[in-house]
């Protein structure tokens, strides 16, 4: 009987042993796991070590909101990850910190025994959470706050914008005072301004754009009012205005800030010396402007005078309109080369009138260096400003000789050769005698006489 007693107390000896060992070995949970992965945003570039987007070896803070105290800390893995114990509790605050760079993100309460996969932890999440803490500043309870509707809200990327363009830089995004701002305005939007509906245009005179002249250079826009702006196409579209020809301009006008074309009245506009129309409530106006003048040659006219005006077998002319050529009053002020390439062709120039102006663009496109090259003929004529007008060129060897033609109508020529634009070869250019109609080749660095025209 002895012995059964002892052989049972030793059983209870030995149960009791192995629950004490038990325990022992599995102590009863009391924390809750947070895991989840820190990123930055893609092309950041700041610490050398990173791989990606992932932030390796950043330290990952758990934060009592209440308090502001470290209840948890951790590091992140090569690839940006991280595991945690925490209390019971929460919401929290999860900080990832790896030199400058500060990222954030508000977790979920967290119960005993539960792992929490928070997900990436980024420059969303980071705003999220500061529009969270300056809400909870304002005295909101932190389990109130919905960080999920923080994120839906339409005005959250101009904070998160910002927030990443911030972490990109390799800088702290919680004490930005420009995200500290756009905060502010996202919790309390600025009030819009009050509506004020825009004046309805009023000014009728169109300024800036008159009544064509032959041998002009149209507008391309009007002067500008204080209401509106306005741009300018001419038909027919010509460089320079022709003459014995009927323009029509066609005016559009965009009102300025404040005003609107809603209420203007039909053929409200007028622009000097023209008949005007418009539809009512728009800015697109017709204007048709009386024939230009006819010209002779002699005439003052567009900067210059009318050296030649161009026939019916000639090329380029327009039947009712005039077209032609204006010399500039006088030669350049001394000789010059042709150009300051005498040893290579500049292409293929043309002879016949209405060639000069592409010969001259050809001959001054192959200038390499102009320091040296303003005495060149071609140069000279391309970058000549004269009676307000700066498209004048060397001319042709038969526009040259159409100004020896009409030379005393033109006046202020001298008796010797002058130089045209068009190229015999790589070393010799055409020139014209003004003592005598000869034509001939000359060598392109001789000195000799120009004369610049301009076409209308």
């Amino acid at each position: 009987m002895l012995k059964k007693r002892n052989l049972i107390f030793l059983s209870l000896f030995i149960l009791g042993i192995l629950l004490l060992s038990s325990c022992f070995l599995n102590p009863p949970v009391t924390e809750g796991i947070l895991k989840g992965q820190i990123m930055v945003p893609e092309g950041f570039t700041q610490a050398k070590d990173l791989t990606g987007q992932a932030l390796p070896d950043a330290t990952v803070n758990i934060i009592d909101l209440a308090t502001g105290a470290i209840i948890a800390t951790t590091t992140t893995d090569s690839d940006g990850y991280y595991q945690v114990s925490v209390p019971p509790g929460g919401p929290y605050l999860l900080e990832a910190v790896k030199g400058s760079v500060k990222l954030e993100q508000i977790t979920c309460p967290v119960e005993v025994g539960i792992e929490y996969d928070l997900g990436t932890a980024d420059c969303m999440t980071t705003a999220a959470a500061l529009i969270a803490q300056a809400m909870m500043d304002a005295g909101d309870n932190p389990a109130d706050i919905d960080c999920d509707a923080i994120i839906a809200d339409p005005n959250f990327g101009d904070v998160s914008s910002m927030v990443c363009s911030t972490i990109k830089a390799g800088q702290d995004p919680t004490v930005s005072a420009a995200i500290e701002q756009a905060i502010e305005d996202f919790l309390n939007p600025p009030a819009p301004a009050p509506y004020t509906a825009p004046t309805t245009i009023d000014i009728k005179a169109i300024p800036g754009v008159t009544a064509p002249v032959t041998g002009a250079t149209p507008v391309g826009t009007i002067t500008a009012t204080a209401q509106y702006t306005g741009t300018v196409t001419w038909s027919p579209d010509h460089g320079t205005f022709a003459g014995t020809t009927v323009y029509t301009a066609t005016i559009t006008l965009t009102p300025k800030a404040g005003f609107t074309l809603t209420g203007v009245a039909a053929d409200f506009f007028t622009a000097a010396g023209a008949t005007t129309t418009n539809a009512a409530d728009s800015g697109v106006v017709t204007a048709v402007f009386p024939e230009t003048a006819a010209v002779a040659v002699g005439d003052s006219c567009g900067g210059g005078i009318v050296a030649y005006i161009l026939q019916s077998v000639d090329p380029g002319y327009v039947a009712g309109e005039q077209h032609g050529l204006i010399a500039a009053t006088a030669d350049a002020t001394s000789t010059m080369a042709w150009s300051n390439i005498t040893d290579t062709s500049v292409g293929t120039t043309g002879t016949a009138l209405g060639t000069g102006q592409g010969n001259t663009t050809l001959i001054v496109d192959q200038i390499v260096d102009t320091t040296y090259c303003t005495s060149g003929a071609a140069y000279y004529c391309a970058n000549l400003i004269e009676g307000g007008h700066n498209d004048w060129f060397l001319p042709s060897l038969d526009e040259l000789d159409k100004l020896y033609d009409n030379r005393v109508a033109i006046g202020d020529f001298a008796g010797y050769g002058y130089w045209s634009s068009s190229e015999n070869s790589a070393y010799y250019a055409w020139y014209q005698e003004f003592y005598n109609s000869n034509q001939g080749p000359c060598i392109k660095d001789a000195t000799i006489r120009v004369r610049a025209v301009r076409a209308f």
